[in-house]
Parts: C-alpha cells; sequence; structure tokens
C-alpha cells in the first residue's frame, strides 16, 4: 500500500504499534490489581448424624418422646425456643434419636409430645419410653454495662454501653422409663461443657442501636458461633446415644420392666 492509500484511510504502522502497546500496558497494569477476597457467607448449622444400621431387629419397643426441658433447660427453652438455631438443635436430636434407635434394632412408636400424652394403649405396648431431658443454660449475657456520652445530630446523649458474650452448657441427661409406673429404669447424663465467645457490640453495623445493652443486638460473627456451639453440643449428645444405648442391655432391662409392670395392678 502506497502512503496515499496509508492517508486515506487514517492508518499508519505507527498508529497500530502505538495502539497495541496501549493495550498490552492496560492488560498488565488490571491483571498486577489484587482482587479483593470473597466474602465469606453465613454459617449454616446442620444438624445431622449419620449412624450403622444393625442386621438384627430386636425385641424392644421404645416409645419415642420429644426432648423434654427440665431446671436450668426450662427457662433456656422459654427464652429461646423462637431462635432458628435452637429450633433446628431440637428438630435434629428428634429426627436423629429415632433414626439412631431404629439402626439399632429397636421397634419405634411416636414421637410423642411428652409421657403424658401418650394413651394407656399406647404406654403398656411400649417397653420403654426414651426421651432426653435437656438442662442447659445459655444466651446472651452482659458482661459490663456502663454509661457514655456521644454525639447525636441534636448535640450529646447519653447511651448505655455494655460488653457481651454468648454462652451454652449444661446436661444433657438420656432416660429410659417403664412407660405404665414411670419408674426410671436406665439414666445417662452427658455434661455439656460451657462454651463462652464474647461479643464487641460497638463494632456492630447496627450503628448506635448496637451501642445499647439489648438481647437482640447480636453481630453475624456471633450468630455464627451461636450456630457452631449448637452443632458440638448435638454432635456430643448424638455420639454419646451411639455409645452408651446396646441392644442387649434393654433386652435384659426389657425382663426387668416386665417383672415391675407383674407387681403392679393396672
Amino acid at each position: 500500500m502506497n502512503k496515499r492509500n496509508e492517508r486515506v484511510w487514517g492508518v499508519t504502522p505507527g498508529l497500530v504499534a502505538a495502539t497495541l502497546l496501549m493495550y498490552l500496558v492496560t492488560v498488565a497494569c488490571s491483571s498486577s490489581k489484587t482482587a479483593a477476597p470473597p466474602k465469606a457467607p453465613p454459617y449454616t448449622p446442620r444438624f445431622a448424624y449419620p449412624s450403622e444400621q444393625s442386621p438384627e431387629k430386636l425385641d424392644v419397643t421404645v416409645g419415642l418422646v420429644n426432648p423434654q426441658w427440665g431446671g436450668n433447660g426450662a427457662e433456656f427453652y422459654a427464652e429461646n425456643k423462637k431462635d432458628s438455631v435452637v429450633k433446628s438443635f431440637i428438630g435434629g436430636l428428634r429426627t436423629s434419636v429415632n433414626e439412631l434407635l431404629s439402626n439399632k434394632g429397636f421397634n419405634i412408636t411416636g414421637p410423642f409430645h411428652s409421657v403424658d400424652d401418650m394413651t394407656f394403649p399406647e404406654k403398656k405396648s411400649a417397653d420403654f419410653v426414651v426421651y432426653l431431658e435437656n438442662d442447659i443454660a445459655g444466651g446472651l449475657n452482659i458482661t459490663n454495662m456502663r454509661q457514655e456520652t456521644v454525639k447525636t445530630t441534636s448535640g450529646e446523649g447519653v447511651v448505655t454501653v455494655c460488653e457481651a458474650a454468648i454462652s451454652v452448657g449444661g446436661t444433657i441427661s438420656i432416660i429410659a422409663k417403664e412407660p405404665l409406673s414411670g419408674e426410671k429404669m436406665w439414666v445417662k447424663r452427658i455434661e455439656i461443657p460451657e462454651e463462652t465467645k464474647p461479643i464487641d457490640l460497638q463494632s456492630e453495623t447496627y450503628g448506635a442501636i448496637a451501642k445499647i445493652c439489648n438481647k437482640q443486638a447480636t453481630t453475624s460473627g456471633s450468630r455464627d458461633d451461636w450456630g457452631r456451639m449448637h452443632v458440638a453440643m448435638f454432635q456430643r449428645v448424638m455420639k454419646a446415644m451411639d455409645k452408651y444405648i446396646n441392644g442387649e442391655e434393654f433386652q435384659v432391662l426389657k425382663k426387668q420392666a416386665a417383672e415391675l409392670r407383674a407387681k403392679k395392678t393396672y
């Protein structure tokens, strides 16, 4: 191509080279920038426990009762029964205990809301009722409360500022009763060591409201810790049940329960 044609199209070899150089520089600069790490998603607690299925079926029928709340657990449940983590924890226990006992070869009836909700025929057809009794305490605890002066749009104001922590711990018992008499035949207690995590309310994204000592003011990080605490507690309980509940032992207990029934008139 002659110089006249180059001028007609407005393109010269020098312009092509300069454009290519600018492109390479732009690519190099953009690739040298370090991308910000993605924000970690909220922790999702999962309450599941895999158990092995026994090839043998036991001649033992268990009336499964939903987890009960006693001692400090009654207050804990009253305060936290609407909490999504606590509800998932209870539901996970209910499902996993049923699966565990069934996989160990027990015949299962229920679950029942409580022993008192069982009819006489339902109690009579069960060799035992089995349930968990939760005596645990925890939640959001205020550890240090003080008054601070803060600047507001209208001047200065005094707010209550506090340091707080979440915790949970206590005892969960596995209980087996003879259903007609209500006599306890077998009890195993599982200690749940108290775990505590501090919360810095002032570092929250809730603004000035976060500085007020409010049990509803918890960070997303504290919600993650709250979930992990309950998952750890769930796994501790299920592993203990898997270890303690033995089919042969309950077959021996069945004979003792039958002797107890024979001594009583219903």
